[in-house]
């Protein structure tokens, strides 16, 4: 190695790893491979569109909150300029130059920017996002092609039947540390019967096609046994309950609860081997909440930044202006965290990469409510009327980061450090197999029905 390539890497390598969603700050290297964190020029065009909705998306947050409605107009929009096409592969029709349908950073930049405005917002396009990586990731090339040609030729939407926690329960019996799902998934004729209740259902009442999450007949755990099926928002004995409307956040999310009532569910529609999304798909959705906080804290620098500009004196006060800079400080920290991380699953890096994301999630969370919290006393009393979006973005930050519990995320990367960062990338989900469960260990020949469906 030449000496001034050795003393360029020693450089870079003190110093702090910074980014924007527009910028690359300084190139980083890590033995002899570069980390360029920089967009190219069609990500960069992204997030400039998602940029120019932010006067629709600014207009039209009080009405989507206050009325806890899906943001129809919103969306309409979103589709309209093909958002919601970003996740799907490109050899399908959508934007994502990953085939195995992973999120990258055009999917978190554009939400981290929409977030700006309309958390709710970006909230449901990363639903969205997400489900449509499942189908992409999971399902047979008969399957992705029927769901995500919806996609593409029909502009469908999607959303996620999982948790089954019930919010109105004080004394709920599914709180393990790991997900669990009891909903019945009963074996009949042409494929199975599912019926339960699913809870904190996002976008749900307003997708096209939903991830349904059971356990497998003959299953005792989600590692062996956790099944992804996709089921239309209008199939027979799908209901949804209005149980989200008294939350104080993301009320636009339309939460709701689901219930299934002998919802049949054709082996076509269901994706994969028991346990493939714990043992063949090692992605997790950390970043993207990640993402949506740092967008809630940019948004809320947006706003104390106009507050200020309005009312010269405060720039005066030296007290405002540190709370402003060590909001400001937290934010590059967060964003910088979160787009490694991005990096990290670019690279495959997925153990490591799991780990970084539950840091980046934990950074996110404490900027986002310092910034959420600091934005009163920067701008005092007249932060607390709610024709200001103060109290609003407290509110969204809130409803964003208990999604999941920090202690819960905190343990595992605890126990990540402890063994050298050598922790399975699923393990919040379930325990890595020797050898994986089939539908024939659990006595079905998945062949033999598809088969006979055809």
């Amino acid at each position: 190695m030449r000496a001034s390539q050795a003393e360029a890497m020693a450089r870079s390598r003190a110093l702090t790893v910074g980014c924007s969603v527009s910028r690359v700050l300084y190139p980083v290297y890590r033995g002899e491979q570069t980390m360029d964190f920089s967009l190219s020029a069609e990500q960069r065009e992204w997030v400039e569109k998602a940029r120019a909705l932010r006067p629709l998306l600014q207009a039209n947050a009080v009405k989507y909150d206050r009325e806890a409605a899906f943001p129809a107009e919103n969306f309409a929009e979103l589709i309209k300029q093909k958002f919601h096409l970003l996740q799907v592969p490109k050899e399908f029709g959508g934007f994502n130059p990953q085939v195995r349908g992973s999120l990258g950073m055009t999917q978190f930049a554009v939400a981290e920017e929409l977030a700006r405005a309309c958390p709710t917002t970006a909230w449901n396009l990363l639903i969205h996002f997400h489900q449509v990586g499942l189908v992409s990731r999971m399902g047979s090339e008969e399957q992705k092609e029927r769901w995500l040609g919806q996609i593409v030729n029909d502009d469908a939407l999607m959303g996620s039947l999982g948790s089954e926690v019930n919010p109105r329960q004080f004394k709920a019996e599914n709180v393990a540390t790991k997900l669990t799902f009891d909903s019945l998934f009963e074996p009949v004729e042409g494929g199975f019967r599912a019926s339960g209740e699913k809870h904190f259902c996002s976008m749900a009442p307003a997708a096209d096609l939903l991830a349904f999450w059971a356990l497998a007949p003959g299953a005792k755990s989600n590692g062996e046994g956790l099944v992804i099926s996709i089921v239309p928002r209008t199939a027979a004995g799908l209901s949804f309950e209005d149980s989200w409307s008294e939350s104080i956040g993301l009320r636009g999310t339309v939460s709701w609860t689901a219930k299934l009532d002998n919802v049949f569910i054709p082996w076509q529609d269901v994706m994969g081997e028991p346990g493939d999304f714990v043992q063949k798909d090692p992605y997790t959705y950390e970043c993207s909440h990640a993402a949506h906080l740092v967008g809630c804290a940019q948004g809320i620098v947006d706003n104390i930044v106009a507050f200020i500009k309005a009312r010269d004196y405060l720039s005066r006060d030296e007290v405002l202006m540190y709370n402003l800079a060590e909001i400001d400080s937290g934010l590059q920290a967060a964003r910088s965290s979160y787009t490694y991380a991005v990096w990290l699953w670019d690279q495959e890096r997925f153990d490591e990469a799991m780990l970084a994301s539950y840091r980046a999630l934990h950074t996110s969370k404490k900027v986002a409510l310092n910034a959420a919290d600091k934005a009163f006393e920067i701008c005092g009393a007249r932060a607390l009327f709610t024709f200001h979006p103060f109290e609003r973005f407290w509110r969204e930050v809130k409803a964003s980061m208990l999604h999941t519990r920090d202690t819960q995320l905190m343990g595992q990367l605890a126990t990540g450090i402890l063994t050298d960062g050598r922790q399975f990338s699923k393990t919040k989900y379930g325990q890595k197999l020797d050898r994986p469960v089939t539908w024939r260990d659990l006595g079905f020949n998945r062949e033999e029905k598809l088969s006979a469906i055809a």
